[in-house]
């Protein structure tokens, strides 16, 4: 399809011509006449006489023509000077057509009539940006086409009042950078909107005469996006995997936080997976910098929980086994949060638990259990029914009598992992009821 304006070919289905911006026909708006041409009317010219002067006058006319010699230019002469217009009006030519290409509105105009073909790539080349994981033509996509500048029926530039202060500043500063706002309208809508572009003076020189301009990215792009995380997990943005050597940082809650240098503006899509967990996808919206997004509490899945389980249950037998055995807290304490402060907090419930067992207890017996847990969370419940045969000593004697007791209870074991260890972060055990 060429443009009836400028004749530039453009890509079949483009709104807009890609070269001077001028509206391409539809398709059915486009016909030919059957000739092929149309009839010309012809151009007569027409010659009017001279006005008949005096005689008088034209008597000394003549005398003077005959005095005076009359100047001829030669043939070179005329070429010379045909050649000297034609050179100026080249230079003109090209300076207007220069200018009109790259001047502040010439680049904001390629720029929105490259959003509205569709032609993304061309309009993030406006952009001037360097090419990151992030920001690149494939990420520009996303942002373009939330911009809905599909269906854009026709449109214009339009030009600030410079009675108005704010107005007369920005003019003023357009040798720098200016805002241009295009006026246009969807088809099927009664009314315009506007789309404002931020274009800025590179201070490069084209042809050492032209100024070069690109579009500002400041308003389309948001810095230092946090992102947190479980730890050690699989992070993905927009379908972009994130290198977590690079983008990441421990945090003393186990969670990591990455940092995602620059990102486009809007919605994205957000997949985190882990060891044991479900995958979760959720969409952020991300509008200022330093904006932060949290996907930390992935579900667990059905096989991770049936392992919990098993841990806890054998953790269990083993705090209980060994607070009746009078054992050293030490013998157990690879099962618990590594902590300085958390692990002595256990350990001084751990010889709580030692000195309930101390005197008399002789055994303790567990049966029925049963486990729970919900996905949400890395905490078992443990059911089960206990049998403790024990020493009891007479009110009216100090004899001491073999007897048991038998009940049931349950006890909640909450998890969390260290260097892919799962351990507990409290004693859970409690005191048996005898």
């Amino acid at each position: 399809m060429f443009c009836h304006e400028c004749g530039a070919f453009n890509e079949e289905g483009s709104l807009f011509c890609q070269s001077c911006g001028a509206r391409l026909p539809a398709e059915e708006e486009m016909f030919f006449e059957e000739d092929g041409f149309s009839q010309q009317e012809e151009i007569t010219e027409s010659w009017e006489t001279p006005v008949e002067r005096g005689r008088e006058y034209y008597e000394d006319y003549e005398q003077e023509q005959m005095v005076r010699p009359r100047f001829r230019m030669t043939k070179k002469m005329w070429i010379f000077t045909a050649e000297i217009i034609a050179a100026i009006a080249a230079i003109g030519m090209f300076v207007h057509l220069k200018n009109s290409n790259t001047g502040a509105d010439a680049t904001a105009k390629r720029y929105f009539v490259s959003l509205c073909n569709g032609d993304y790539e061309s309009a993030f080349r406006e952009l001037g940006l360097q090419e990151t994981d992030f920001i690149n033509p494939e990420t520009f996509k996303t942002y373009a086409a939330s911009l809905d500048l599909g269906k854009v029926q026709n449109y214009e530039i339009t030009y600030y009042d410079l009675n108005d202060l704010s107005a007369l500043y920005n003019a003023q500063q357009s040798a720098i950078g200016k805002t241009v706002s295009i006026r246009y309208r969807r088809a099927g809508e009664e009314y315009d909107s506007e789309f404002d572009v931020n274009v800025v003076n590179s201070g490069k020189k084209e042809l050492l005469l032209f100024d070069d301009w690109y579009v500002g990215s400041d308003t389309l792009i948001v810095s230092d996006y946090s992102l947190y995380v479980p730890s050690g997990a699989s992070v993905s943005i927009d379908g972009i995997a994130i290198d977590g050597s690079v983008y990441a940082t421990a945090q003393e809650d186990g969670s990591d936080l990455y940092v995602i240098p620059e990102l486009f503006a809007g919605q994205h899509t957000v997949s985190v997976s882990a060891a044991g967990r479900q995958t979760a996808v959720s969409t952020m919206s991300v509008y200022y910098n330093d904006d932060a997004g949290y996907l930390t509490d992935l579900l667990y899945t059905e096989d991770q929980m049936k392992v919990l389980e098993d841990i806890a249950v054998q953790y269990m037998s083993d705090i209980y086994q060994s607070a009746l055995a009078q054992s050293d807290f030490s013998v157990i304490a690879d099962h618990f949060i590594s902590d300085t402060d958390s692990r002595n907090a256990i350990g001084q419930n751990f010889e709580s638990l030692k000195s309930r067992f101390a005197d008399d207890v002789i055994s303790v017996n567990f049966s029925n259990i049963s486990t729970s847990g919900d996905t949400s969370y890395s905490q078992i419940r443990i059911d089960f029914d206990y049998e403790v045969n024990y020493y009891q000593t007479g009110y009216l004697s100090n004899t001491r009598t073999a007897t048991s007791y038998s009940s049931n209870d349950s006890i909640y074991m909450s998890f969390t992992q260290e260097n892919d260890i799962w351990v507990l972060q409290d004693l859970g055990a409690e005191s048996l009821y005898y």
